[in-house]
């Protein structure tokens, strides 16, 4: 992998530093997941996805992340078929 494009993706979407900001300890803990609207949800899955495809080995954050972030996923178009 080109590691110029590996820096570029971790900078654009980095595991979240927690005691900086409510945000991060936010985005940590993935509670903020629920809370994104459908755009931002399918854009945060883009990002993680290809973060796990081409910036090295995947963290323990970024491996829970895609799997909150996949089930908010499923419970909204369950919703929507009702």
């Amino acid at each position: 992998m080109n590691s110029k494009l590996a820096e570029l993706i971790l900078e654009a979407y980095p595991d979240p530093l927690p005691f900086l900001t409510v945000e991060g300890f936010t985005r940590a803990a993935h509670d903020d997941v629920v809370h994104l609207d459908d755009d931002a949800l399918a854009n945060e899955r883009l990002l993680a996805y290809l973060r796990r495809a081409c910036a090295g080995p995947t963290t323990p954050w970024l491996q829970v992340r895609i799997t909150r972030l996949d089930a908010e996923a499923a419970r909204r178009k369950r919703k929507a078929r009702r």
